[in-house]
C-alpha cells in the first residue's frame, strides 16, 4: 500500500514507522500493512486473506488474543486486539533464547538420579511418613525443572525427538484427565472433559502431546485455584482438531498475555507465582513441530482459553511401542507445581 493509501486508514497512519510487523484486518481481510510487514512477508499483503497469512488465527469479536505460529517461513507471536470492526494485528519474530550448557543440564541429571537413588534405598516404598513424600515432591520438581531446560535447547537446536504415528485424540484426552483429576485429590479444583463421539486422529508423538496438554492444564490449574474449573474439550471442524484447556480464573492482563510464549527466568516471575515460566514457550515448540497453531485467548476476571488447532488424518491409530505414554511419571513430573506433597505417596514410588 502507498503511503498516501495507508494515511487514509485512521489507525493505519499510526504504525507506518512501527519496527514491529503490523496488519489491520476487517471482514477477512487486510485492509493495510506498514513497512515491517511489508518486509516480513516479502510483499504487500493488503487485499489478501487474512486466513491465508495467519493460518488458524480465529478472530471473535471482543476477544483479544495471542498466538504462536510460523509466519512467512518465520516462528512469530501474534498479538490481536479489535477495535471495532477492525482488527489491529502485531507479529513479533521470536527471539533467540540463552542456551544453557548441555554440560549442566547433565549434571542436574546426575543429581536428580542420585537424589532418587538414596531416596528409594533409605524409604520404606509403603512408608506413609510425610516427610518422605516432601522428598519425592521435590525430586520431581527438579526432574522437571531439568527436563524443560533439555527441551528447550533442544526446540532451539531443532533437534526435539518426536515418533509422528496416527493418534487418536480422544482417548488421549479422556485417560490423561482421569488420571490427572486422581492425582489432584483434594485439591478442590473441579477438572472435566468433553470429547466427541467420533474418533479424531492426528499424526504426532503421543508422549509430546500429551505433555503439551499437561502444560496447558498445569497453567489453568494454577489460575483456577481451589473452588475453580477446568475443562479440556476437543472439538472437529472441518479438516482440524481444536483441543481447548480453559479455566475461570482471574485471566491474563496486557503484559501478561504479551510475553506469555517468552521464556522468564527473572527473579520478579518467579517471585510472583512460584512457576520457572518455561511451560508454554515448550508448548508453542511442540505444536510448531506437529503443523500445530497454539492460541490464548484471555480476558480479566473471566479466565484464560488456550486453544491448539491441529490437522485431521484419514490413517488409523495405531500404538508405537517406542513412543508410548509415561503415564503416572509424566503427570507427577509436569503437574509438580500444582500438585501437593500429599500425592507424592507410597502409590506414586514406581
Amino acid at each position: 500500500m502507498a503511503g498516501s493509501e495507508l494515511a487514509q486508514h485512521p489507525l493505519g497512519a499510526l504504525f507506518r514507522l512501527s519496527p514491529e510487523a503490523v496488519c489491520g484486518v476487517k471482514g477477512g481481510s487486510v485492509v493495510f500493512c506498514n513497512g515491517a510487514a511489508r518486509e516480513l512477508f516479502g510483499r504487500d499483503v493488503t487485499g489478501e486473506s487474512a486466513q491465508s497469512l495467519f493460518p488458524g488465527l480465529e478472530l471473535r469479536d471482543g476477544e483479544d488474543l495471542r498466538a504462536a505460529m510460523t509466519v512467512a517461513g518465520a516462528a512469530v507471536t501474534v498479538s490481536a486486539v479489535s477495535y471495532r470492526e477492525l482488527w489491529v494485528l502485531t507479529v513479533r519474530r521470536q527471539e533467540l533464547r540463552p542456551t544453557v550448557p548441555e554440560g549442566a543440564i547433565r549434571q542436574l541429571r546426575l543429581v536428580a538420579a542420585n537424589l532418587r537413588l538414596g531416596m528409594d534405598r533409605l524409604v520404606d516404598p509403603e512408608s506413609e511418613d510425610p516427610y518422605a513424600a516432601v522428598l519425592y515432591h521435590s525430586y520431581y520438581s527438579l526432574l522437571h525443572s531439568v527436563q524443560q531446560l533439555s527441551d528447550l535447547n533442544a526446540l532451539d537446536r531443532d533437534a526435539m525427538v518426536c515418533r509422528m504415528v496416527p493418534v487418536e485424540l480422544g482417548s488421549l484426552c479422556r485417560e490423561l484427565a482421569d488420571s490427572a483429576a486422581y492425582y489432584l485429590g483434594d485439591a478442590g479444583v473441579e477438572l472435566c472433559c468433553r470429547t466427541p463421539d467420533v474418533p479424531c486422529v492426528v499424526v504426532g508423538d503421543r508422549d509430546r502431546l500429551e505433555q503439551l496438554l499437561l502444560i496447558l492444564l498445569s497453567n489453568s490449574l494454577h489460575a483456577a485455584q481451589k473452588g475453580g474449573r477446568v475443562e479440556l474439550s476437543l472439538r472437529l471442524s472441518g479438516r482440524q482438531a481444536f483441543l481447548t484447556v480453559a479455566d475461570e480464573g482471574e485471566g491474563m492482563d496486557e503484559e501478561s498475555l504479551r510475553r506469555a510464549f517468552e521464556v522468564r527466568l527473572d527473579r520478579a516471575a518467579s517471585a510472583e507465582t512460584n512457576r520457572a515460566g518455561l511451560g508454554l514457550a515448550i508448548a508453542e515448540g511442540i505444536a510448531r513441530l506437529h503443523g500445530g497453531v497454539l492460541l490464548l485467548r484471555t480476558e480479566e476476571g473471566r479466565g484464560t482459553r488456550a486453544s491448539l488447532r491441529l490437522p485431521l488424518s484419514d490413517m488409523l491409530p495405531v500404538e508405537d511401542r517406542e513412543s508410548v505414554s509415561r503415564g503416572p511419571r509424566r503427570i507427577l513430573t509436569e503437574l509438580s507445581d500444582i500438585l501437593s506433597s500429599e500425592a507424592y505417596g507410597p502409590h506414586s514410588r514406581d
